[in-house]
């Protein structure tokens, strides 16, 4: 898994497409796969990046970090209800998802609390908020 939000300029076709932020890291997801050359190989580019995901359950963030407080549930809410998806939260270096939650929470550990909120938010609500997430999901398992 790659954020796009990090990608180095110098990898295969970033920044050179138009369209959507979907069409931009399925192209780039493309242009990996012909640079690999293995059909075996199906990358995964997540848009933007991993804390993406988890603001498919903001309860699951409020509860991990927040112990429930029901005014950061709120707030956490509202930043996930200002986008059509989880995975479209972005807007630039200083409101990117991880930033975000290190606004809220400074202690906020990506390899513990990520891991932790994504267990708790589970694969389905995930897969069920994150379209291009569930897409290459799908991918893996046919």
């Amino acid at each position: 898994m790659f954020d796009y939000y990090g990608l180095p300029n110098d990898f295969p076709v970033y920044n050179n497409t138009s369209g959507t932020c979907y069409q931009k890291v399925e192209a780039a997801e493309k242009a990996f796969s012909a640079d690999i050359g293995n059909q075996k190989f199906i990358p995964y580019i997540q848009l933007h990046e991993f804390e993406g995901l988890l603001f498919s359950s903001p309860k699951a963030i409020a509860t991990t970090l927040g112990h429930g407080s029901a005014s950061i549930l709120a707030f956490i809410q509202q930043i996930r209800n200002a986008f059509k998806t989880p995975e479209e939260i972005n807007q630039g270096a200083d409101t990117h998802p991880s930033r975000r939650i290190l606004n809220l929470f400074p202690s906020y550990n990506k390899p513990v609390f990520g891991s932790l909120i994504a267990q708790r938010t589970g694969l389905q609500v995930i897969r069920d908020n994150c379209p291009h997430f569930n897409n290459w999901v799908t991918k893996l398992l046919s």
